[in-house]
């Protein structure tokens, strides 16, 4: 069974954790992890991964652009090493499995690689024998960091709606059917769809053609389609009007409306699709990243990568240990890239209000404020918005952000990457090229 076929198995046979049961346990992550290593090493390699194409070279590409003497380490040292074709081979399968669970993850792996490499880069200088063990070590860690989602289900990894689809689009359909007509029926129906969405928000196009007085209309200050309900007047007018759907679903007689917890999903004023256990279930992706490099036998220059690839080591009070600083560079251009790309679940934040976020997180002590402000006056942000066209924002609330006493607004000067690294970002077909790689 060739790689990707056993990644397809594998997400087929072990769909992942999700919110319809309780938080896995040590065992059970550890197990699922176990399974996913076994699925990979029984796996054959298949010949697009000999001609550069599989997903590791997909992510080097981008790093090439960015960091050409990175990615030409990581040939170097893994790649072209026959001796590291088992870690290779884990992460080739990780990757395999996310294009085909959570496309928008691998995605995000691949930016978030790149983006690590060059933020790496420009705080510690060139890669030389003084730095190449800890190059390595953040780049493995960056690609390798979101290994544990593959032990996550989709629904939760795009935290797509409250209640299962199936059940709130039987619901919706009898309440539309069954429930006679009255004068804010169309609100309500859509006041349930945009709850079963997460959303505690109305588009103004929403708002303002209901008939209703009870419509939640929202005062300018909030981005189109995240207002949030934060008034204590707007949290009760959201409960009267879960109140009246709930009593005219049951005057209507409608069987086997709401539970009390989906009634409890529902009705949250909390954003978002995930109830807090839920929510807890994802965040056990961080540990099972770490086990997943654990279980597998790592080079010694590497064996630190399990330690950064758990995200809660950035919240460890300690101070200082290589670890806990690569863990904590990792979690500062992995927040950025989350909140700058577009996904199913929401829109891309501009650049400016990215970083205001984060800002917001390091003085609450959930990212680490040191390194937060050198990203910001790195200057790295701002290529990394025209390699993806992001919406840079207030580029003057950007430069109010920036230390005083360096230049503003920053022009990032990117050397060039060779033309073998260069082409790796693009098939290797179109490229022109082919890596000598037996990897069997």
């Amino acid at each position: 069974m060739k790689l990707d076929e056993a990644a397809r198995a594998y997400n087929q046979a072990f769909p992942g954790f999700s919110g319809g049961g309780a938080v896995p346990s040590r065992q059970q992550l550890e197990f699922q992890m176990a399974k996913a290593l076994q699925y990979a090493n029984d796996a054959e390699w298949s010949d697009a991964y000999q001609t550069g194409n599989g997903y590791i070279h997909r992510v080097i590409g981008q790093v090439a652009q960015v960091a050409p003497d990175a990615a030409m380490l990581f040939a170097t040292s893994l790649l072209e090493n026959k001796q590291q074709e088992p870690l290779l081979k884990s992460l080739e399968f990780m990757l395999a499995s996310l294009a085909e669970r959570s496309p928008e993850t691998l995605e995000h792996i691949v930016r978030h690689t790149a983006l690590t490499m060059q933020f790496y880069v420009n705080q510690n200088g060139d890669i030389t024998l003084r730095n190449r063990d800890e190059a390595l070590q953040v780049m493995v860690g960056a690609i390798a960091h979101d290994a544990g989602k593959i032990g996550i289900h989709p629904a939760l990894l795009h935290k797509q709606t409250r209640l299962p689809q199936a059940r709130f689009d039987a619901l919706l359909t009898a309440y539309e059917l069954q429930v006679p007509s009255y004068p804010q029926k169309a609100h309500d129906l859509q006041f349930l769809a945009e709850a079963q969405k997460g959303r505690l928000v109305f588009p103004a196009s929403v708002a303002s053609g209901a008939i209703s007085d009870e419509v939640i209309d929202f005062s300018a200050g909030y981005r189109s389609g995240e207002r949030a309900l934060a008034l204590p007047q707007d949290v009760e007018r959201h409960g009267r009007i879960m109140g009246r759907i709930a009593q005219k679903a049951k005057q209507a007689g409608i069987v086997n409306w709401l539970t009390d917890e989906e009634q409890r999903q529902l009705a949250s004023t909390q954003r978002g699709t995930l109830t807090p256990q839920e929510r807890q279930i994802l965040n056990s992706h961080d540990d099972m990243s770490a086990l997943y490099m654990r279980l597998q036998t790592l080079p010694q220059e590497l064996e630190a990568v399990s330690q950064i690839v758990s995200m809660d080591r950035f919240r460890s009070p300690e101070s200082g240990g290589t670890g806990n600083r690569l863990a904590n560079l990792i979690h500062v251009t992995d927040v950025f890239e989350a909140l700058t790309a577009k996904r199913s679940y929401k829109e891309p934040y501009r650049i400016s209000d990215a970083l205001a976020i984060m800002q917001q997180m390091a003085r609450k002590g959930e990212m680490d404020q040191p390194l937060l402000q050198s990203f910001v006056d790195s200057g790295v942000w701002q290529d990394f918005a025209t390699r993806y066209q992001c919406e840079l924002g207030d580029m003057d609330a950007i430069r109010r952000m920036q230390t005083p006493s360096l230049p503003k607004s920053p022009t990032m000067q990117i050397e060039p990457a060779t033309a073998k690294w260069q082409s790796l970002a693009m098939p290797a077909q179109q490229a022109g090229i082919t890596l000598n790689i037996n990897l069997r």
